[in-house]
Protein backbone atom coordinates (compact mmCIF):
# COMPACT_ATOMS: atom_id res chain seq x y z
CA UNK A 1 0.00 0.00 0.00
CA UNK A 2 1.43 3.14 -1.10
CA UNK A 3 2.39 5.42 1.79
CA UNK A 4 0.96 8.90 2.12
CA UNK A 5 2.63 12.05 4.18
CA UNK A 6 1.12 15.88 3.85
CA UNK A 7 -0.87 17.71 6.36
CA UNK A 8 -4.41 16.07 5.16
CA UNK A 9 -5.79 12.51 3.45
CA UNK A 10 -8.68 12.35 0.75
CA UNK A 11 -11.68 9.88 1.27
CA UNK A 12 -10.85 7.47 -0.26
CA UNK A 13 -34.27 -15.95 -43.83
CA UNK A 14 -31.08 -18.03 -43.71
CA UNK A 15 -28.50 -15.01 -42.68
CA UNK A 16 -25.75 -14.45 -44.96
CA UNK A 17 -22.32 -14.40 -43.96
CA UNK A 18 -22.02 -10.88 -44.65
CA UNK A 19 -25.16 -10.56 -41.47
CA UNK A 20 -22.79 -12.83 -39.44
CA UNK A 21 -20.14 -10.78 -39.80
CA UNK A 22 -21.82 -7.44 -38.83
CA UNK A 23 -24.64 -8.92 -36.40
CA UNK A 24 -25.53 -7.16 -33.70
CA UNK A 25 -24.19 -7.85 -30.07
CA UNK A 26 -27.43 -9.36 -28.41
CA UNK A 27 -27.14 -10.40 -24.65
CA UNK A 28 -29.73 -13.22 -23.79
CA UNK A 29 -32.86 -11.99 -21.91
CA UNK A 30 -31.64 -13.45 -18.90
CA UNK A 31 -29.13 -10.84 -18.73
CA UNK A 32 -31.07 -8.12 -18.85
CA UNK A 33 -34.15 -9.52 -16.61
CA UNK A 34 -31.31 -9.70 -13.44
CA UNK A 35 -30.62 -6.28 -14.62
CA UNK A 36 -34.16 -5.18 -13.76
CA UNK A 37 -34.90 -7.84 -11.09
CA UNK A 38 -31.96 -6.59 -9.16
CA UNK A 39 -33.40 -3.01 -8.94
CA UNK A 40 -36.84 -4.41 -8.24
CA UNK A 41 -35.47 -6.18 -5.07
CA UNK A 42 -32.96 -3.56 -3.99
CA UNK A 43 -34.54 -0.12 -5.13
CA UNK A 44 -37.96 0.86 -2.99
CA UNK A 45 -37.04 4.78 -2.92
CA UNK A 46 -40.16 6.45 -3.91
CA UNK A 47 -40.38 9.77 -5.71
CA UNK A 48 -42.27 11.62 -2.42
CA UNK A 49 -38.84 10.13 0.22
CA UNK A 50 -36.76 11.70 -2.76
CA UNK A 51 -37.94 14.66 -2.65
CA UNK A 52 -38.17 14.62 0.72
CA UNK A 53 -34.50 13.76 1.17
CA UNK A 54 -33.78 16.68 -1.33
CA UNK A 55 -35.62 19.17 0.78
CA UNK A 56 -33.71 17.94 3.79
CA UNK A 57 -30.61 18.27 2.57
CA UNK A 58 -30.62 21.70 0.88
CA UNK A 59 -30.05 22.99 4.50
CA UNK A 60 -26.96 21.27 5.03
CA UNK A 61 -25.75 21.95 2.09
CA UNK A 62 -24.32 25.51 2.37
CA UNK A 63 -22.79 24.19 5.63
CA UNK A 64 -20.92 21.36 3.68
CA UNK A 65 -19.87 23.82 0.98
CA UNK A 66 -18.30 26.40 3.79
CA UNK A 67 -16.44 22.72 5.33
CA UNK A 68 -15.20 22.35 2.48
CA UNK A 69 -13.49 25.35 1.13
CA UNK A 70 -11.83 25.77 4.63
CA UNK A 71 -10.58 22.07 4.34
CA UNK A 72 -9.23 23.02 1.06
CA UNK A 73 -8.14 26.72 1.31
CA UNK A 74 -4.42 25.52 1.67
CA UNK A 75 -2.13 24.27 0.24
CA UNK A 76 -1.05 20.38 0.35
CA UNK A 77 1.45 18.32 -0.20
CA UNK A 78 1.17 14.18 -0.56
CA UNK A 79 3.80 11.61 -1.41
CA UNK A 80 3.00 8.50 -2.86
CA UNK A 81 5.19 5.24 -3.66
CA UNK A 82 3.30 4.67 -7.16
CA UNK A 83 2.10 6.68 -9.96
CA UNK A 84 -1.20 4.99 -9.88
CA UNK A 85 -2.00 5.92 -6.37
CA UNK A 86 -0.89 9.51 -7.14
CA UNK A 87 -3.26 9.87 -9.93
CA UNK A 88 -5.91 8.36 -7.63
CA UNK A 89 -5.07 11.40 -5.14
CA UNK A 90 -6.04 13.81 -7.82
CA UNK A 91 -9.12 11.74 -8.85
CA UNK A 92 -10.15 12.10 -5.39
CA UNK A 93 -9.15 16.06 -5.23
CA UNK A 94 -11.18 16.78 -8.43
CA UNK A 95 -13.92 14.98 -7.12
CA UNK A 96 -14.50 16.64 -3.29
CA UNK A 97 -13.45 20.12 -5.34
CA UNK A 98 -15.99 19.54 -7.77
CA UNK A 99 -13.26 20.48 -10.19
CA UNK A 100 -11.44 19.31 -13.46
CA UNK A 101 -7.91 19.51 -14.22
CA UNK A 102 -6.45 18.70 -17.64
CA UNK A 103 -2.76 18.33 -19.20
CA UNK A 104 -1.06 21.41 -19.20
CA UNK A 105 3.04 20.11 -19.38
CA UNK A 106 4.43 16.43 -19.30
CA UNK A 107 7.93 15.53 -19.38
CA UNK A 108 8.82 12.73 -21.61
CA UNK A 109 9.89 10.66 -18.52
CA UNK A 110 7.30 11.45 -16.54
CA UNK A 111 6.63 7.95 -15.08
CA UNK A 112 8.94 5.60 -16.76
CA UNK A 113 10.49 3.75 -13.91
CA UNK A 114 12.50 1.56 -16.74
CA UNK A 115 14.58 5.09 -17.43
CA UNK A 116 18.05 4.62 -17.28
CA UNK A 117 20.27 7.71 -15.36
CA UNK A 118 22.37 8.76 -17.76
CA UNK A 119 25.70 10.56 -16.09
CA UNK A 120 25.08 13.99 -16.85
CA UNK A 121 21.21 13.52 -14.52
CA UNK A 122 21.59 16.54 -11.40
CA UNK A 123 21.60 15.65 -8.44
CA UNK A 124 19.25 17.85 -5.30
CA UNK A 125 19.27 17.41 -1.93
CA UNK A 126 15.73 20.07 -1.54
CA UNK A 127 14.15 21.68 -3.69
CA UNK A 128 12.19 23.23 -6.42
CA UNK A 129 10.24 25.82 -4.77
CA UNK A 130 6.55 26.42 -6.42
CA UNK A 131 4.76 29.17 -5.33
CA UNK A 132 6.67 29.51 -2.63
CA UNK A 133 6.72 26.71 -0.94
CA UNK A 134 9.65 23.48 -1.16
CA UNK A 135 8.21 20.21 -2.74
CA UNK A 136 11.31 18.51 -1.14
CA UNK A 137 12.88 19.56 2.34
CA UNK A 138 16.28 19.06 3.44
CA UNK A 139 16.41 15.01 4.70
CA UNK A 140 20.21 14.33 3.92
CA UNK A 141 18.97 12.15 1.06
CA UNK A 142 19.96 12.89 -2.76
CA UNK A 143 17.81 12.76 -5.41
CA UNK A 144 16.70 13.68 -9.21
CA UNK A 145 14.22 15.23 -10.96
CA UNK A 146 12.86 11.68 -13.23
CA UNK A 147 10.05 14.06 -14.92
CA UNK A 148 7.13 16.69 -13.99
CA UNK A 149 3.65 16.68 -14.78
CA UNK A 150 1.70 19.79 -14.36
CA UNK A 151 -2.32 20.06 -14.43
CA UNK A 152 -4.31 22.94 -15.09
CA UNK A 153 -8.13 23.62 -14.52
CA UNK A 154 -10.04 23.03 -17.29
CA UNK A 155 -10.83 26.65 -17.77
CA UNK A 156 -7.79 27.96 -17.58
CA UNK A 157 -6.09 29.96 -19.91
CA UNK A 158 -6.56 29.45 -23.63
CA UNK A 159 -3.90 28.40 -25.50
CA UNK A 160 -5.70 27.70 -28.71
CA UNK A 161 -6.43 31.23 -29.69
CA UNK A 162 -4.46 31.73 -33.15
CA UNK A 163 -5.90 28.34 -34.05
CA UNK A 164 -9.41 29.66 -33.55
CA UNK A 165 -8.86 32.82 -35.33
CA UNK A 166 -7.29 30.68 -38.47
CA UNK A 167 -10.37 28.19 -38.19
CA UNK A 168 -13.01 31.19 -37.78
CA UNK A 169 -11.38 33.06 -41.46
CA UNK A 170 -11.37 30.05 -43.24
CA UNK A 171 -14.78 29.59 -42.21
CA UNK A 172 -15.40 32.89 -43.06
CA UNK A 173 -13.77 33.08 -46.64
CA UNK A 174 -15.88 29.31 -46.83
CA UNK A 175 -19.49 30.72 -46.08
CA UNK A 176 -19.02 33.28 -48.93
CA UNK A 177 -18.66 30.79 -51.85
CA UNK A 178 -21.73 28.92 -53.95
CA UNK A 179 -23.31 25.73 -52.42
CA UNK A 180 -21.87 25.72 -48.79
CA UNK A 181 -24.56 24.29 -46.94
CA UNK A 182 -22.66 22.59 -44.09
CA UNK A 183 -24.30 22.56 -40.93
CA UNK A 184 -22.55 23.67 -37.52
CA UNK A 185 -23.31 23.70 -33.90
CA UNK A 186 -24.89 26.87 -32.64
CA UNK A 187 -22.09 28.33 -30.46
CA UNK A 188 -23.17 31.07 -27.96
CA UNK A 189 -19.68 31.66 -26.53
CA UNK A 190 -15.96 31.50 -28.82
CA UNK A 191 -14.41 29.61 -25.59
CA UNK A 192 -14.87 28.06 -22.08
CA UNK A 193 -11.37 29.23 -20.95
CA UNK A 194 -11.83 32.05 -17.95
CA UNK A 195 -7.99 32.42 -17.32
CA UNK A 196 -8.33 30.25 -14.09
CA UNK A 197 -4.85 29.94 -12.24
CA UNK A 198 -5.38 26.50 -10.15
CA UNK A 199 -2.97 23.97 -10.86
CA UNK A 200 -2.09 20.60 -9.68
CA UNK A 201 2.13 19.85 -10.22
CA UNK A 202 3.21 16.26 -9.72
CA UNK A 203 6.81 15.48 -9.33
CA UNK A 204 8.54 12.22 -10.46
CA UNK A 205 11.82 11.92 -8.37
CA UNK A 206 14.37 8.57 -7.53
CA UNK A 207 15.68 8.87 -4.47
CA UNK A 208 19.53 7.49 -3.28
CA UNK A 209 18.85 6.59 0.50
CA UNK A 210 22.33 4.82 0.45
CA UNK A 211 24.22 7.99 0.28
CA UNK A 212 22.44 9.75 2.68
CA UNK A 213 24.25 12.44 4.29
CA UNK A 214 23.57 13.27 7.83
CA UNK A 215 25.23 17.31 8.18
CA UNK A 216 23.83 19.88 5.54
CA UNK A 217 27.41 21.21 4.70
CA UNK A 218 28.52 21.94 1.38
CA UNK A 219 31.46 19.47 1.79
CA UNK A 220 29.40 16.84 2.75
CA UNK A 221 26.57 17.45 -0.32
CA UNK A 222 29.60 17.73 -3.10
CA UNK A 223 31.47 14.21 -1.71
CA UNK A 224 28.09 12.53 -1.21
CA UNK A 225 27.45 13.56 -5.07
CA UNK A 226 30.46 12.20 -6.52
CA UNK A 227 30.36 8.97 -4.48
CA UNK A 228 26.74 8.72 -6.42
CA UNK A 229 27.64 9.36 -9.95
CA UNK A 230 30.44 7.18 -9.85
CA UNK A 231 28.09 4.28 -8.40
CA UNK A 232 25.73 5.27 -11.00
CA UNK A 233 28.27 4.97 -13.89
CA UNK A 234 28.77 1.39 -12.79
CA UNK A 235 25.46 1.22 -12.34
CA UNK A 236 25.80 0.22 -9.03
CA UNK A 237 23.38 2.66 -7.32
CA UNK A 238 20.08 1.58 -6.26
CA UNK A 239 17.17 3.99 -6.44
CA UNK A 240 13.85 4.46 -4.93
CA UNK A 241 10.60 6.15 -7.40
CA UNK A 242 8.20 8.28 -5.84
CA UNK A 243 6.02 10.95 -6.64
CA UNK A 244 5.06 14.13 -4.74
CA UNK A 245 1.53 15.56 -5.88
CA UNK A 246 1.16 19.75 -4.65
CA UNK A 247 -2.52 20.71 -4.46
CA UNK A 248 -3.36 23.86 -5.08
CA UNK A 249 -5.78 26.33 -2.55
CA UNK A 250 -9.63 26.09 -3.38
CA UNK A 251 -9.48 29.95 -3.55
CA UNK A 252 -6.56 29.50 -6.38
CA UNK A 253 -9.53 29.20 -9.02
CA UNK A 254 -10.68 31.89 -10.28
CA UNK A 255 -13.59 33.81 -12.58
CA UNK A 256 -15.92 31.18 -12.59
CA UNK A 257 -17.88 29.47 -9.56
CA UNK A 258 -16.06 26.32 -7.46
CA UNK A 259 -19.66 25.72 -5.73
CA UNK A 260 -23.51 25.10 -6.15
CA UNK A 261 -25.14 23.95 -9.53
CA UNK A 262 -23.30 26.15 -11.90
CA UNK A 263 -19.71 24.11 -10.51
CA UNK A 264 -21.67 20.55 -10.26
CA UNK A 265 -22.95 20.85 -14.41
CA UNK A 266 -19.13 21.60 -15.25
CA UNK A 267 -18.27 18.49 -14.20
CA UNK A 268 -16.81 15.43 -16.35
CA UNK A 269 -18.38 11.90 -15.44
CA UNK A 270 -16.98 9.49 -13.38
CA UNK A 271 -15.10 6.47 -15.38
CA UNK A 272 -17.08 4.27 -12.79
CA UNK A 273 -19.97 5.87 -14.28
CA UNK A 274 -18.79 5.62 -18.11
CA UNK A 275 -17.94 1.75 -17.63
CA UNK A 276 -21.73 1.27 -16.15
CA UNK A 277 -23.53 3.17 -18.87
CA UNK A 278 -21.02 0.81 -21.57
CA UNK A 279 -21.71 -2.29 -19.37
CA UNK A 280 -25.76 -1.59 -19.94
CA UNK A 281 -25.63 -0.75 -24.05
CA UNK A 282 -23.73 -3.88 -24.33
CA UNK A 283 -25.91 -5.97 -22.08
CA UNK A 284 -29.24 -4.46 -24.26
CA UNK A 285 -30.10 -1.77 -22.43
CA UNK A 286 -31.39 1.34 -25.39
CA UNK A 287 -33.35 3.73 -24.03
CA UNK A 288 -32.19 6.65 -22.40
CA UNK A 289 -34.89 6.91 -19.57
CA UNK A 290 -34.03 3.32 -18.56
CA UNK A 291 -30.23 4.05 -18.56
CA UNK A 292 -30.64 6.93 -16.36
CA UNK A 293 -32.71 5.14 -14.04
CA UNK A 294 -30.68 2.36 -13.57
CA UNK A 295 -27.26 4.40 -13.65
CA UNK A 296 -28.82 6.56 -10.51
CA UNK A 297 -29.55 2.87 -8.83
CA UNK A 298 -25.83 2.27 -9.06
CA UNK A 299 -24.53 5.58 -7.95
CA UNK A 300 -26.69 5.55 -5.08
CA UNK A 301 -26.87 1.74 -4.07
CA UNK A 302 -22.97 0.95 -5.37
CA UNK A 303 -20.52 3.97 -5.23
CA UNK A 304 -22.26 5.50 -2.01
CA UNK A 305 -23.47 2.71 -0.35
CA UNK A 306 -23.80 3.72 3.29
CA UNK A 307 -22.15 7.12 2.91
CA UNK A 308 -24.62 10.16 1.88
CA UNK A 309 -25.42 10.55 -1.74
CA UNK A 310 -24.19 13.51 -3.73
CA UNK A 311 -26.85 15.92 -4.98
CA UNK A 312 -28.76 15.47 -8.31
CA UNK A 313 -26.89 18.37 -10.25
CA UNK A 314 -23.65 16.66 -9.94
CA UNK A 315 -22.89 15.82 -13.68
CA UNK A 316 -20.20 13.53 -12.59
CA UNK A 317 -22.52 11.09 -10.90
CA UNK A 318 -25.78 11.76 -13.03
CA UNK A 319 -24.95 12.62 -16.40
CA UNK A 320 -27.69 13.63 -18.94
CA UNK A 321 -28.80 12.48 -22.22
CA UNK A 322 -26.24 13.78 -24.31
CA UNK A 323 -23.59 12.61 -21.88
CA UNK A 324 -24.82 9.09 -22.15
CA UNK A 325 -25.16 9.05 -26.11
CA UNK A 326 -21.56 10.61 -26.05
CA UNK A 327 -20.53 7.58 -23.80
CA UNK A 328 -22.05 5.11 -25.79
CA UNK A 329 -20.56 6.47 -29.22
CA UNK A 330 -17.55 6.29 -27.94
CA UNK A 331 -17.45 2.87 -26.94
CA UNK A 332 -19.46 2.05 -29.94
CA UNK A 333 -16.05 3.09 -31.78
CA UNK A 334 -13.56 1.89 -29.68
CA UNK A 335 -13.88 -1.94 -31.69
CA UNK A 336 -13.00 -0.25 -35.05
CA UNK A 337 -9.66 -1.62 -35.15
CA UNK A 338 -9.84 -4.81 -33.16
CA UNK A 339 -7.05 -7.27 -34.14
CA UNK A 340 -9.03 -9.73 -32.44
CA UNK A 341 -12.19 -9.51 -33.81
CA UNK A 342 -10.19 -9.15 -37.63
CA UNK A 343 -8.69 -11.93 -36.93
CA UNK A 344 -12.23 -14.00 -36.24
CA UNK A 345 -13.21 -12.64 -39.28
CA UNK A 346 -10.49 -13.98 -41.78
CA UNK A 347 -10.31 -17.34 -40.42
CA UNK A 348 -14.20 -17.26 -41.00
CA UNK A 349 -13.60 -15.81 -44.60
CA UNK A 350 -11.06 -18.78 -45.45
CA UNK A 351 -13.60 -21.11 -44.49
CA UNK A 352 -16.78 -19.59 -46.24
CA UNK A 353 -14.44 -19.30 -49.44
CA UNK A 354 -14.62 -23.06 -49.67
CA UNK A 355 -17.79 -22.60 -51.37
CA UNK A 356 -16.87 -21.53 -54.65
CA UNK A 357 -20.13 -19.91 -55.71
CA UNK A 358 -19.64 -17.21 -53.35
CA UNK A 359 -17.53 -14.15 -54.09
CA UNK A 360 -16.03 -12.82 -50.37
CA UNK A 361 -13.17 -10.31 -50.22
CA UNK A 362 -11.70 -9.38 -47.06
CA UNK A 363 -8.93 -6.83 -45.88
CA UNK A 364 -8.36 -5.53 -42.58
CA UNK A 365 -7.21 -3.10 -40.86
CA UNK A 366 -3.59 -2.04 -41.16
CA UNK A 367 -1.79 1.02 -39.54
CA UNK A 368 1.15 0.39 -39.69
CA UNK A 369 4.07 3.55 -39.37
CA UNK A 370 6.15 2.76 -42.24
CA UNK A 371 3.55 2.01 -44.61
CA UNK A 372 0.04 4.01 -45.73
CA UNK A 373 -3.08 2.84 -43.80
CA UNK A 374 -5.20 0.33 -44.66
CA UNK A 375 -8.95 0.79 -43.73
CA UNK A 376 -10.77 -2.17 -43.15
CA UNK A 377 -13.40 -3.37 -46.47
CA UNK A 378 -15.65 -6.51 -46.49
CA UNK A 379 -17.44 -7.85 -49.38
CA UNK A 380 -20.08 -10.94 -49.84
CA UNK A 381 -21.90 -11.83 -53.02
CA UNK A 382 -23.86 -15.68 -52.74
CA UNK A 383 -24.71 -17.33 -56.58
CA UNK A 384 -27.99 -16.33 -56.33
CA UNK A 385 -27.19 -12.64 -55.58
CA UNK A 386 -25.04 -12.91 -58.70
CA UNK A 387 -27.99 -14.02 -60.82
CA UNK A 388 -30.68 -11.23 -59.78
CA UNK A 389 -28.16 -8.64 -60.42
CA UNK A 390 -27.61 -9.74 -64.14
CA UNK A 391 -31.46 -9.99 -64.57
CA UNK A 392 -32.41 -6.85 -62.96
CA UNK A 393 -29.35 -4.52 -62.77
CA UNK A 394 -29.68 -3.06 -66.07
CA UNK A 395 -32.73 -1.18 -65.04
CA UNK A 396 -31.80 0.62 -61.77
CA UNK A 397 -29.54 -0.57 -59.08
CA UNK A 398 -29.52 1.04 -55.41
CA UNK A 399 -27.67 1.68 -52.78
CA UNK A 400 -28.85 1.42 -49.11
CA UNK A 401 -26.87 2.25 -46.49
CA UNK A 402 -27.57 0.84 -42.77
CA UNK A 403 -26.50 2.53 -39.28
CA UNK A 404 -26.78 1.96 -35.76
CA UNK A 405 -27.64 -1.36 -35.65
CA UNK A 406 -24.24 -3.34 -35.79
CA UNK A 407 -22.04 -3.95 -32.83
CA UNK A 408 -19.17 -2.22 -34.24
CA UNK A 409 -20.90 1.14 -35.57
CA UNK A 410 -19.18 0.13 -38.94
CA UNK A 411 -21.38 1.48 -42.11
CA UNK A 412 -23.36 -1.42 -43.53
CA UNK A 413 -23.82 -1.16 -47.22
CA UNK A 414 -26.76 -3.14 -49.44
CA UNK A 415 -26.73 -3.28 -52.85
CA UNK A 416 -30.27 -3.75 -53.90
CA UNK A 417 -32.35 -3.94 -57.61
CA UNK A 418 -35.72 -3.99 -58.48
CA UNK A 419 -36.75 -7.30 -59.13
CA UNK A 420 -40.56 -8.56 -60.44
CA UNK A 421 -41.97 -9.45 -56.58
CA UNK A 422 -40.18 -6.27 -55.10
CA UNK A 423 -36.53 -5.12 -53.86
CA UNK A 424 -33.87 -7.54 -53.27
CA UNK A 425 -30.38 -7.50 -51.77
CA UNK A 426 -27.65 -8.38 -54.54
CA UNK A 427 -24.35 -7.84 -52.64
CA UNK A 428 -23.55 -6.37 -48.95
CA UNK A 429 -20.25 -5.13 -47.98
CA UNK A 430 -18.56 -3.32 -44.67
CA UNK A 431 -16.77 -0.76 -44.64
CA UNK A 432 -14.44 0.97 -41.72
CA UNK A 433 -15.09 5.21 -42.79
CA UNK A 434 -17.42 6.79 -44.91
CA UNK A 435 -14.94 7.71 -47.30
CA UNK A 436 -14.68 7.04 -50.72
CA UNK A 437 -10.96 5.73 -50.74
CA UNK A 438 -12.35 3.15 -47.81
CA UNK A 439 -13.42 1.06 -51.03
CA UNK A 440 -10.63 1.45 -53.25
CA UNK A 441 -8.53 -1.58 -53.53
CA UNK A 442 -4.97 -1.47 -53.04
Amino acid sequence: MAQQTGSKLFKPEQSTPALIAVQSAKESDNTVAAIYENIKSTDHISASSTTCTVNESSVEEKELDTESAHQYDTHMLQTFDTLQSAMQAVSDYEENTISNFVVLEKKKNFGNEACPVNSAFKIHWYGPVVNNISIVDFTGVPYTIVGRKVLNCHLGKDLATSQKSRYAEKQAITQTEDHHFVRHRQLYQCTKKMDCAAKIYIYHFLTFPDFQIKKNSEWHRKNASKKLKNCVQKENAKGVHSYVVLFPKISDHSNHPITGEAANLREKIDPRVQKKITELYRAGIRKKSELRRLIEHFVNNEIFLGLDVPEGSRRRFFPTRKDISNVIGRSKHLGHGSVLDQSMLVQLVDKWKMDPSCSIFCRPHSSEESKEEIHFLFLYQAEWQKKLLVRYGNQITLLDATYRTTKYALPLYFLCVRANVGYAVVAAFVTQHERTNSIWRH
